[in-house]
Parts: C-alpha cells; structure tokens; sequence
C-alpha cells in the first residue's frame, strides 16, 4: 500500500527523476508520508485503509512470523498473517483489491504520460472493449474507494 501511494503521488506529479535519484538513499521527497498528504482526498482514503490493514493484519515480521500458527481444541491451523476472522480476512482482501485497482489505475497513467499503451492491442483479442472498461473503473475508482468502510 505504501509504494502504490508514492507510485500514484511520482505519476501524478511527473516526480519520476526525483524517485530514481531518491532510490538509492531515503524517500522523502516521495515518502510515503509526503504522498498521503500530497494526494488530498485519496491521500486520507490510504490513509485510513492503511490504519484498517495495520488494526486487522499483521505485519510481515519475524515475531509474528513465529506466531503464524495456533491450536486450538487439540486442532492446528494457520493466521496467514490475518485476523481468524473470516469477516475482517474478507475486508483485507476487499481493500488490497483497491490497493491493486489504484495500483494499476497508476501504471496506466504512467503509460499514458509517455503516449504509450499499457496492453499492446495486437497481442489480445477484443482490447479495445477491456481497454474501454478499464478506463471506466479508473474513472469511477476515486468515488467508490472513498465509500468503502
């Protein structure tokens, strides 16, 4: 979630050299941070869907990656690095399919900045309608992301 945003923030302001030179170091023209305040409405809408995963899942560490597993009535199973939860399992994975979308809304803007074509049309069949269809949830993207819960 953290790169889409400073993805979405580096094609949004055409920071693409700023990016590469701050590769090699520390982000802080585009931390992650300057991107969620510098990206106003969707900016808060990461930000909030960024505190549901921290408050639902776990973090990739090495601590929690010991507790990955429990058992329970003589019975093992694993976390998965999720909630037992099925409900809050299925709201993680409601919100990294909008950090996907938002993801890939990005790469197709980047695309277009250079005049290019994100799907080379010759290489699949019936682009044109996908293309059309993808253009229209991005379009619509910033409304439904700001519904979710």
């Amino acid at each position: 979630m953290e790169s889409g945003a400073q993805l979405e923030y580096v094609v949004d302001g055409s920071l693409y050299q700023t990016a590469l030179q701050e590769a090699n170091t520390k982000f802080n023209k585009v931390s992650f941070k300057k991107a969620r305040r510098q990206l106003g409405d969707l900016g808060k809408t990461v930000e909030r869907l960024w505190g549901k995963i921290s408050e639902r899942a776990s973090h990739s560490t090495e601590r929690r990656f010991r507790l990955l597993d429990y058992e329970l009535d003589g019975k093992q199973y694993d976390r998965v690095g999720l909630s037992v939860q099925p409900g809050l399992v299925e709201h993680i994975l409601y919100i990294a399919m909008l950090c996907l979308m938002q993801l890939t809304c990005s790469l197709n803007t980047a695309y277009v900045q250079e005049g290019r074509n994100m799907i080379n049309e010759h290489e699949v069949e019936g682009t044109p309608a996908w293309k059309d269809r993808f253009e229209a949830i991005c379009s619509k993207f910033g409304d439904q992301i700001t519904q979710t819960v």
